[in-house]
Order: C-alpha cells, then structure tokens, then sequence
C-alpha cells in the first residue's frame, strides 16, 4: 500500500527540518531520494513510491533527528 497524502507532506516538512540542521546530507532532490534510499534499502525515485510502513519509519526517524517528541504505540490511559 502506498503512502497517503498527509503522511506524504509530512515527511516531506520533516525531512525539510532536517535538512536545514544537518550537515551530513546533500541537498535538494537527489539528496532527499538518496537519503531515503539508504534509510530503505531499495532505490527510491520519487517519496510518493513509499510504502506505508516506509513511510512510517522515515517519519518517525527524522522526528528523532530534528527533536520532535515521537508519538506512543501503546493507548493512553483515561
């Protein structure tokens, strides 16, 4: 299943952060397809070709990098 919009535009303003305090990609296009084929392990074109569960786990590894609070697997309790 590929991945949705929303998760789409999401990883791309992370990535975007990212991008702007990290001093170890290259950027523009061919950075952010590089990056994300590495983080993959299978050549990636375009994020749109992103499985879901790709696309989770590029999400929650550049929240991680840019210091945003990763959200919790497990239910809240009431």
């Amino acid at each position: 299943m590929k991945i949705t919009p929303p998760a789409l535009r999401r990883l791309q303003v992370l990535y975007g952060q990212y991008e702007a305090h990290s001093l170890d990609c290259a950027p523009g296009r061919e950075g952010r397809l590089a990056w994300a084929s590495e983080r993959t392990g299978r050549a990636i074109a375009s994020f749109s070709e992103l499985t879901v569960e790709e696309g989770i786990r590029l999400i929650d590894g550049l929240q991680r990098a840019v210091g945003h609070k990763v959200p919790s697997k497990t239910p809240r309790r009431r």
